[in-house]
């Protein structure tokens, strides 16, 4: 299942003026999960967050910052663990690979989930975006909320 999220204006619920960074300056999120073969495990179910930076040509430590929390496991939000995280583009790592083909022009990056130690999966996650597409910029916060439930 694909879950796409974005801050770029074409996924806008309602009209803002005022919001012309929004398609200048796009940050793309999408979640999902694949199952895939792990040599010592056997099939393992994976969720991958991506995240896509039209224009950009790499994603540095200053670009991103995000703060919000995970969701694991339970059901519509019941008997689910809830951990607060704070990342920035270190916590990323580039999505590339021989089996992988990216956008040009279009720096995408990647956080990989594994079920924890008592098999929950993530679920959701939610919380405040910056971006600083160029140096000296940064736009406003995003509000990302209710945007991965897989």
């Amino acid at each position: 299942m694909t879950t796409t999220i974005s801050t770029g204006a074409e996924h806008e619920s309602q009209s803002c003026p005022g919001k012309l960074h929004k398609d200048l300056f796009p940050v793309y999120f999408d979640a999902y999960r694949l199952n895939e073969l792990n040599p010592y495990r056997g099939i393992q179910e994976i969720t991958y967050l991506i995240l896509r930076l039209p224009g950009q040509a790499a994603l540095t430590d200053d670009m991103l910052h995000f703060k919000g929390e995970e969701i694991w496991g339970g059901l519509f939000g019941f008997g689910s663990l809830r951990k607060p995280v704070e990342w920035t583009g270190k916590d990323f790592d580039r999505h590339a690979g021989t089996r992988v083909s990216t956008e040009p022009g279009v720096a995408t990056y990647r956080r990989v989930y594994h079920q924890d130690r008592d098999g929950r999966d993530l679920n959701k996650i939610s919380g405040k975006l910056s971006y600083s597409p160029l140096e000296g910029l940064t736009l406003p916060p995003v509000d990302i909320e209710d945007i991965a439930w897989l």
